[in-house]
């Protein structure tokens, strides 16, 4: 019996129908390959698009950047000119020297008890010769040197009188060791061109709460500001709030405004320094 008909008839049919199978898979595949690539293509796209408006946002980011500080150096550079403008017209109107140091007190050496003002019971050392005391007070004063006004507590001071050593101070010396509060790191004397001689103190912890005092002199009877010649009377002027304390300045305080205002722009020492330099 011959069965390679039969066998012919079997496989062909397999054989195309694995072609056939073949050639589907193949177009399957390769549509499939292609929506791949586009959806690829689609997703690179859109990441490219995204990428680009990332990219101009951030352009525009950094345009509005150097937009801004270009603005903000213009405005730093105006507010220096302007600062610079007020100082040239303002500065020339006042003159201002260190002051407090060496004061010219008799020498003199010795420790003595001084009775504590507030407390009976307590009683401190002063010595006379290296100005100095015992009490709380001092210790804030010490770093200063002696004859220094800032570095006598009111127990140095007290002594002091007693033993007749402040005797010899004058003018504007023989003043300053009868002002309520001596206590500062830096003293100046500050004259305006049209007022009397103040006296303008520092401390670094006042100053840490934007508050500086002056001395001023009040008016007598009769006197304007510009010749007042009475006791020295005290007022603190706040750098920040642009204020007097209690709201009261002293006589002649419009032509100081302007100054004292423009230390709200800067260091107050340096710029009392800056007028002391000036005038070397």
């Amino acid at each position: 019996m011959n069965t390679e008909p039969h066998i012919i008839n079997t496989v062909v049919p397999i054989l195309l129908f694995i072609a056939f199978t073949i050639v589907v898979l193949c177009i399957a595949h390769r549509r499939e390959t292609r929506r791949l690539a586009k959806l690829a293509q689609k997703a690179y796209e859109r990441q490219r698009r995204i990428e680009e408006r990332r990219r101009l946002a951030q352009a525009k980011k950094e345009r509005r950047r150097v937009l801004a500080q270009a603005k903000e150096e213009q405005r730093t550079r105006e507010k220096l000119e302007k600062h610079m403008r007020l100082k040239a017209s303002i500065l020339p109107n006042f003159h201002a020297e260190h002051f407090g140091q060496d004061m010219q007190i008799e020498p003199v050496w010795g420790v003595t008890e001084v009775q504590s003002m507030s407390e009976r019971h307590l009683k401190y050392q002063v010595d006379l010769g290296q100005q100095t005391c015992t009490c709380e007070n001092f210790k804030k004063r010490s770093h200063l040197p002696r004859n220094h006004v800032a570095r006598w507590c009111k127990h140095l001071l007290y002594a002091c009188n007693q033993e007749g050593v402040l005797n010899t101070l004058e003018g504007l010396q023989a003043d300053v060791v009868e002002f309520r509060f001596t206590q500062c790191d830096q003293m100046y004397s500050l004259k305006h061109s049209k007022l009397p001689t103040m006296i303008l103190t520092i401390s670094d912890d006042s100053l840490s709460r934007g508050w500086v005092n002056l001395y001023a002199r009040k008016k007598r009877p009769g006197e304007n500001i510009y010749s007042a010649s009475g006791e020295f009377d005290w007022f603190g002027w706040n750098l920040y709030e642009e204020r007097w304390s209690y709201g009261e300045g002293p006589p002649g305080a419009s032509p100081l405004r302007p100054l004292l205002k423009l230390a709200n722009d800067g260091d107050v020492k340096n710029l009392l320094d800056e007028i002391c330099l000036s005038q070397i």
